[in-house]
């Protein structure tokens, strides 16, 4: 994904792996540098790489720390004037080392960041849980749910968003 100044930023290969990142040598241009690290925190296993344009021209990156059912989701914000990348979140949802977030992502026309996302306790499909939802309005620095701040990373054992209860090992009916 471009940043304002035109300079093109690139993940690609990542499943649960270190990171592979590279950055445009000048705007417009499709040469990349050699891979590098973004901040060089939690970038060896990572998974689910997404870039997103916030609604100032701010560059973020989103993308899961760790395995299926043991990981993180973490957020980074990109400088067009310092070209350096800072992590925003360190854990924006925390799996607590027992669990991931299999997450949603998508910006609003007001620039709101919206998160929806599913608990899996194993790398089964079969023991995903409870639908939540947070949202941003300031850029992934701070969170709410419902109208409530959200004053901790989002943990499953801290009651702070709210989910949409469904049993572990439920199998939806046919939807009509």
């Amino acid at each position: 994904m471009p940043d304002e100044e035109g300079y093109l930023h690139v993940s690609w290969n990542h499943h649960a792996s270190p990171l592979s990142y590279a950055r445009g040598v000048e705007p417009l241009s499709l040469t990349l540098t050699d891979k590098m690290a973004m901040t060089g925190k939690f970038e060896r296993q990572v998974t689910y790489p997404e870039f997103y344009k916030l609604a100032d021209g701010t560059l973020c990156f989103m993308y899961r720390d760790g395995g299926s059912g043991n990981g993180n989701m973490l957020m980074n914000s990109y400088s067009t004037e310092t070209k350096q990348w800072t992590q925003v979140m360190s854990n924006l949802i925390s799996g607590e080392g027992a669990r991931n977030a299999y997450w949603q992502t998508c910006l609003d026309k007001k620039g709101v960041i919206h998160i929806s996302w599913v608990w899996r306790e194993s790398p089964d499909v079969m023991t995903n849980h409870d639908m939540c939802y947070a949202k941003s309005e300031d850029g992934g620095m701070t969170w709410e749910a419902l109208a409530k701040p959200l004053l901790f990373d989002l943990q499953p054992t801290i009651s702070q968003h709210v989910p949409v209860k469904f049993p572990r090992n439920w199998v939806p009916s046919t939807f009509i």
